[in-house]
């Protein structure tokens, strides 16, 4: 089974053992700032399941108190968290993993023993047993590089949102453009008896103009329109007979008012 993150509801997540203070403040603080700056951790917390809607931490205190941080500043943003979860086929090979990192991280400093000192009672000399000191820094500074990282990154993101965005703009003008351009065309194509029961006398008499429809003719139908409106070109042949306009007519005028 390939490994894969998932997303868990911080407040789910059971505070560890290793206190908040051991951590330094500002790392602390930086961390928070760069997860939500992203919406995610480079670095999952590793977790062990406790009942059916609660989580135990195996390794991760630092990120937990960054996660735990993210979600005071910016709840929304800060909900929930990246983390491995030990469990079925993969727990195994992640405890090794976690075995292998923390080994990583404790690195063991020298410290220098004095001068053997005679044993008061026998005279013998006692060697002091050897200090192994965990270097924090080191974490420290890996920490801080994540979040030069991180911030590379969502420069980067933002870069790309407002490129997004401009593009949206533009593809937003262009329908708006394209959507006037086709209320200009129908404003200007209407069907015929829309046309018939809209145009004034002289924008028809403009119109028709050079297809044999006589003034007056047209005159009655103005006149006609005006007692009631006209609801289908079968309504118009049936109230314009012998009035000037017959059935070849009718066919001239629906044939120019939709061609121009």
């Amino acid at each position: 089974m390939r490994l894969a993150p998932v997303f868990v509801p911080v407040k789910r997540i059971q505070p560890p053992d290793i206190a908040r203070s051991e951590f330094s403040d500002d790392v602390i603080e930086k961390l928070a700032n760069a997860i939500l700056a992203v919406q995610g951790i480079v670095d999952p917390i590793i977790l062990r399941r406790q009942g059916s809607e609660a989580y135990e931490i195996v390794e991760g205190a630092l990120e937990y108190y960054a996660a735990a941080r993210a979600r005071e500043i910016d709840l929304r943003k800060g909900e929930m968290v990246g983390a491995f979860i030990l469990e079925g086929e993969q727990e195994e090979a992640l405890q090794e993993q976690v075995k292998l990192l923390r080994q990583s991280r404790s690195v063991a400093v020298p410290v220098v023993a004095p001068t053997p000192e005679p044993d008061r009672k026998g005279g013998e000399t006692v060697s002091p047993s050897p200090v192994v000191i965990s270097d924090n820094s080191q974490f420290e500074s890996q920490l801080l590089g994540y979040h030069t990282r991180l911030t590379q990154i969502e420069s980067r993101f933002e870069k790309r949102l407002a490129e997004m965005e401009q593009k949206d703009k533009e593809n937003t003008q262009n329908f708006e453009n394209r959507l006037k351009k086709l209320e200009k065309e129908k404003q200007e194509s209407l069907p015929p008896v829309e046309a018939l029961n809209m145009l004034k006398l002289e924008e028809l008499v403009s119109r028709l103009k050079g297809i044999g429809v006589k003034n007056n003719a047209l005159e009655n139908l103005v006149k006609e329109r005006d007692k009631s409106k006209f609801t289908s070109l079968v309504n118009i042949q049936e109230r314009m007979k012998g009035k000037g306009i017959g059935d070849k007519t009718l066919l001239k005028i629906c044939d120019r008012l939709l061609s121009n």
